[in-house]
């Protein structure tokens, strides 16, 4: 729902300066808010929105699904509620309005959660039942978009992975890449050192998982530097080479190797705050994550 007059893009309309508002022109279904804004109710859907466009952590299709989102919300009037740049109507001067804005809010709330995966709806706890579709909005945003150094390696080796491939639509791949890029800027800047980082970082994700996660989980920190990841890796050889000599085979690194099965290295990371796979707590955004609201 959202409010439509005038300009459908807008969602409101002002009437002009010592005029009142023509009350002929207020649909029945809409009434006239603070500020002599029109809202109008109205449901929210998209028929030719994507069947496989979710948004999910997995696909890291934070960008595409926004565009979408953004683009849908413009087109029907939904996107002051998208912002909050239209506040909710109090409820004891401006009734009406507050109920309409308050459904329209409803129906954007719930155009987002039913585009979201099932990770995503339960990262959101309380959210989807106590707050408005904005609150949600910029709690998926923050999850999405913040998730730091080692999001970057697994988007550059994504980007890398990408061909350009004959009777295929190139310009489709260019699109790919693009996206990919934009995921890569919102979480932050790469300058030389990060780009060190990432290499670093990447470097060790086949044989040494357990200390690239390690890592990764000290990237918020203030003692986080270039010097800190070599550090810890060259802690790591010392202590492989310590094993050696005293009799511990090559290739167990870690005591708990020693009672590891063969296919440890395809178990899932488990978040230690909420308990759910795919993500650490340093990106877990229920009570207790690091990117709690």
């Amino acid at each position: 729902m959202s409010s439509q007059v005038d300009n459908s893009n807008a969602g409101t309309s002002t009437s002009t300066a010592n005029t009142p508002p023509d009350t002929t022109s207020v649909p029945p279904n809409g009434t006239i808010g603070p500020g002599e804004i029109i809202l109008t109710e109205r449901f929210l859907s998209d028929p030719i929105w994507p069947q496989d466009l979710t948004l999910s952590l997995d696909q890291s299709n934070w960008a595409k699904w926004n565009k979408w989102l953004t683009l849908l919300t413009e087109g029907q009037g939904f996107s002051a509620w998208l912002s909050r740049h239209l506040q909710q109507p109090n409820i004891s001067t401006h009734p009406k309005a507050h109920w309409i804005w308050n459904n329209n809010d409803i129906s954007l709330h719930t155009f987002i959660l039913r585009h979201i995966s099932p990770i995503e709806y339960k990262f959101l706890g309380q959210l989807v039942k106590d707050s408005s579709s904005h609150s949600i909005y910029e709690q998926l945003k923050q999850c999405h978009e913040k998730l730091g150094l080692y999001t970057q390696v697994l988007l550059l080796k994504k980007g890398l992975e990408t061909r350009f491939h004959r009777g295929t639509h190139l310009s489709g791949t260019i699109s790919d890449i693009h996206q990919i890029y934009q995921q890569i800027a919102a979480v932050g800047p790469m300058d030389a050192q990060n780009i060190f980082a990432v290499l670093l970082l990447n470097a060790l994700c086949e044989d040494f998982q357990d200390l690239q996660s390690n890592i990764q989980a000290t990237s918020n920190d203030s003692k986080f530097s270039i010097n800190y990841i070599i550090q810890r890796i060259q802690n790591k050889e010392s202590l492989q080479r310590h094993r050696v000599e005293q009799g511990v085979p090559n290739g167990i690194a870690d005591p708990t190797a020693l009672i590891a099965s063969d296919n440890r290295k395809f178990q899932k990371l488990i978040c230690t705050n909420c308990k759910w796979a795919n993500h650490m707590t340093d990106f877990c955004i229920q009570q207790g994550g690091k990117m709690a609201g």
